[in-house]
């Protein structure tokens, strides 16, 4: 009775917890940037404490320009989830209040060192396709990757950077080109990290997932769904041994203006 008393509380602080890491997520659902394609996945873990600090949010920052991030709070249970809601509520503000990613990037770092033993990795891209580019930030996260408008799979050269709370290294940003028709793909390390496969392997094989998804018909929602497929083939809503986050965003060519054309 002792045995299944004790399990019956524990899984009921599970099941709390997992509604609170949710909330914290609900509470600043991504937007959608006109102009832009999007489609993310999350899948939260569901073992041990069940809550991770995953997170991802785009931000619509005018003039045509929009703010990407995506960050992972290493650990589990409240704290984890916490902390990541504090970090995606100032990622937000710093990003509205117009600071470049490497500054967006040295205040997150200072605020993470005031934690107790945190580990945190983020990266932070502002792209406007008005002008062709793409400015990037990372702070020790996975590379993000891009499909090209001819359906080729590339990583985004960034330096990668130390994770936030480290302190004492600057964190570098690179202005990049961005074609129309790109998709920037970001994610976390659930969806490439096993305990029986290297991680540049899996990395190399989300690369021809991708390229697969992306060549086929039906969209980024579509896409989403393929790669998520393919690289947890065994995951489910009741198995999943960490944080999965996957954010796909687009940027179309804009349609033909056919007065400005001659026609």
């Amino acid at each position: 009775m002792r045995d299944i008393t004790c399990r019956k509380s524990t899984e009921k602080e599970i099941a709390e917890l997992r509604h609170l890491s949710l909330a914290l997520r609900l509470m600043g659902e991504a937007e959608r940037i006109p102009g832009t394609d999007a489609a993310a996945r999350y899948l939260p873990s569901t073992q041990g404490r069940g809550v991770g600090g995953d997170w991802y949010d785009l931000i619509d920052l005018g003039a045509g320009r929009t703010g990407i991030i995506i960050g992972d709070v290493m650990g589990r249970g409240l704290e984890a989830a916490v902390v990541m809601g504090q970090l995606r509520s100032a990622a937000r503000a710093l990003a509205l209040h117009g600071a470049q990613p490497r500054e967006l990037m040295a205040t997150l770092d200072t605020f993470t060192r005031g934690l107790p033993e945190q580990f945190v990795t983020c990266l932070y891209a502002e792209a406007d396709p008005g002008q062709g580019e793409v400015t990037v930030c990372s702070a020790g996260h996975l590379p993000a990757l891009q499909v090209t408008p001819g359906g080729a799979v590339e990583p985004l050269e960034v330096p990668t950077g130390v994770p936030l709370g480290v302190g004492g290294v600057s964190h570098q940003q690179v202005r990049l080109p961005l074609r129309a028709g790109t998709t920037l793909a970001l994610y976390t390390d659930g969806l490439v990290e096993t305990s029986h496969s290297d991680i540049d392997t899996r990395i190399t094989a989300l690369t021809a997932t991708l390229r697969e998804a992306c060549s086929q018909t039906g969209g980024l929602e579509t896409a989403a769904d393929h790669v998520v497929q393919a690289m947890l083939p065994d995951a489910t809503a009741t198995d999943t041994a960490d944080d999965v986050t996957l954010l796909l965003i687009g940027f179309p060519a804009p349609a033909l203006d056919a007065t400005r054309a001659g026609y």
